[in-house]
């Protein structure tokens, strides 16, 4: 942000009275029209101040800065610089030509009309933020942090020099420095929208993307019609693997600056990441129309073509358990439909054709022991010779689960008999993560016994951190639970556990339009568990509350396509 200067005559008037025939009183008139935003009056003024007094120097300058508030910007130099001639030592009119020259991108010219101003006034901090500016837009960021630290040493308190440097130590890439000068900036000025902004970029540079979220956010709220703002935090959304937010936030941006070439790339990437690859051509080639030597766009572009014509069709991979009696039933009560269940789940991807045989594999009882879970999990889900990104894998677990020794919790195989047989969950997560597929998702319904309550002897405080860190997984893994950890699910005799009963018919297309009461044919992760909850806590009088990790429920990426309606 740069500073332009305004000489305003220290006199005191109202209306411009129709007697009122001097230079000095037209400016006045003028100065407060372009205090007010009336540029077009304030230079009608001005141009009437020069025509009674043709060497009046602060009327060129002030005309000069109206111009360039309208972007009329070769008649503001012009102005600036009869300025100039008729006072060689204006200092304000070379800080002002500066600013015009730099908005020309003549950054070069601008230094130099900085440095004149600064030769001038060596105090001069506006002419020191303003040549910085022009460093930074030459990429000369060290020189521009020079300036902006004298400017600040010159007026401790001058908010734009603070985020302006931020600017270029962000493009240095020392973004802890760059957001300590946001957030002084903000300090002093707790409604600078760009201050915010920048530092949601430098905060999502580090990684630390729900921060910079919060931060566009917050800019957002200040300045509703920042196109950048949205196209940022669409970037951080993006990070997180949350791609329909992402694409909101783009489409936002596009429609406050419908020449955002930026925008119309990055909505094309989280198009390609959906695998909606004819919506991402048509984003990439909007802007390399826009921008024609816009190369990562035509990368992409390239990248997302290819794909169509070798195009494979993104496949579905099942691991399914069911374990309705195990090896050690004194431990383990006997459990009604768990088998079934599993089965059932397989028939609804077989029966729909959304998956062959040979992508599925269904454990039942004495097939589901410890190893033969990890062993499916390890071959079937994330097989890289197999397995590709456009795919998802499923993990789909029925059976007891329980708490050991305040330490870990997990599901029960059949050779259940201590912790050293337990699976624990953060074992399944640790395997997951390594599958290829882009989207991965576990839906586990343990302890499905009314008489035996998981984590009965463990403290309220162990329960709460396990919760926690369910609650705490990646966007790049669905966990949908049947309930917290410690808490029962409940089961029918004739259903199974009313969690997997309300799984199929939501999978099914029950839960379509479940969120807002559009269907669009597809049903996604948000929609299914909030169809499921909604019955299964009916069902069970509030006893049982199903449970899904923030990321996943704020990504909501679609699961399958209805197949009953």
């Amino acid at each position: 942000m740069k500073k332009k200067i305004c000489l305003y005559v220290l006199c005191l008037m109202g209306a411009l009275p129709l007697s009122a025939q001097t230079a000095e009183d037209y400016t006045n008139s003028g100065n407060r029209r372009s205090q007010n935003g009336d540029y077009l009056g304030a230079i009608k003024d001005y141009t009437k101040a020069i025509q009674l007094d043709p060497d009046y120097v602060a009327a060129y300058n002030n005309r000069g800065s109206s111009l360039d508030d309208l972007g009329r910007y070769e008649e503001a130099i012009k102005d600036y610089t009869k300025a100039i001639q008729l006072d060689p030592d204006y200092v304000a009119a070379y800080n002002n030509r500066g600013s015009s020259l730099d908005d020309l991108g003549r950054y070069e010219e601008a230094i130099k009309d900085y440095t004149k101003a600064i030769q001038l006034d060596p105090d001069y901090d506006a002419a020191y933020n303003n040549r910085g500016v022009s460093f930074d837009n030459l990429g000369r960021y060290n020189e521009a942090i020079k300036d902006y630290t004298k400017a600040i040493q010159l007026d401790p308190d001058y908010v734009a020099a603070y985020n302006n440097r931020g600017v270029s130590f962000d493009n240095l890439g020392r973004y802890e420095e760059a957001i300590k000068d946001y957030t002084k900036a903000i300090q002093l000025d707790p409604d600078y929208d760009a201050a915010y902004n920048n530092r949601g970029s430098s905060l999502d540079d580090l990684g630390r993307y729900e921060e910079a979220i919060k931060d566009y956010t917050k800019a957002i709220q200040l300045e509703p019609n920042s196109a950048a703002a949205y196209s940022n935090r669409g970037v951080s959304f993006d990070n997180l693997g949350r791609y329909n937010e992402a694409i909101k936030d783009y489409t936002k941006a596009i429609q406050l600056d419908p020449d955002y070439v930026a925008a119309y790339n990055n909505r094309g990437t989280s198009f390609d990441n959906l695998g909606r690859y004819e919506e991402a051509i048509k984003d990439y080639t909007k802007a390399i129309q826009l921008k024609p030597e816009f190369a990562l766009a035509k990368t992409n572009l390239e990248i997302v073509v290819g794909k169509i014509e070798n195009k494979r069709t993104p496949r579905i991979w099942v691991v399914a358990v069911g374990i309705d009696s195990y090896e050690y039933p004194a431990l383990l009560t006997s459990l009604d439909a768990c088998v079934s269940n599993a089965y059932q789940f397989e028939g609804i991807f077989l029966q729909s054709g959304l998956a062959k045989k040979d992508q599925i594999v269904v454990l039942p009882n004495s097939k589901a022991g410890r190893e033969e879970i990890l062993d499916a999990i390890q071959r079937r889900l994330c097989n890289t010779n197999t397995v590709h990104p456009e795919d998802m894998v499923i993990f789909y677990f029925v059976g007891h689960g329980t708490i050991l020794n305040n330490t870990s919790f997990g599901i029960c195989p059949f050779d259940f008999m201590n912790g050293q047989q337990l699976i624990s969950e953060s074992d399944i997560v640790e395997i997951m993560n390594t599958s290829p597929a882009r989207h991965r998702i576990c839906l586990i319904e343990s302890c499905k016994s009314e008489n035996l309550v998981m984590g009965a002897s463990v403290s309220q405080q162990t329960l709460d951190i396990f919760n926690n860190r369910r609650k705490a997984y990646p966007a790049s893994l669905v966990m949908l639970t049947s309930t917290k950890v410690g808490e029962p699910s409940i089961q029918d005799r004739k259903l199974g556990g009313y969690f997997s009963h309300y799984l199929r018919l939501g999978l099914k297309g029950k839960a379509d339009g479940k969120i807002d009461g559009k269907k669009d044919s597809y049903v996604s992760v948000k929609e299914l568990f909030l169809y499921i909850k909604e019955n299964v806590m009916r069902d069970t009088n509030n006893i049982q509350i199903p449970q899904l990790n923030d990321l996943a429920y704020q990504t909501d990426i679609p699961i399958i396509p209805v197949i009953e309606n």
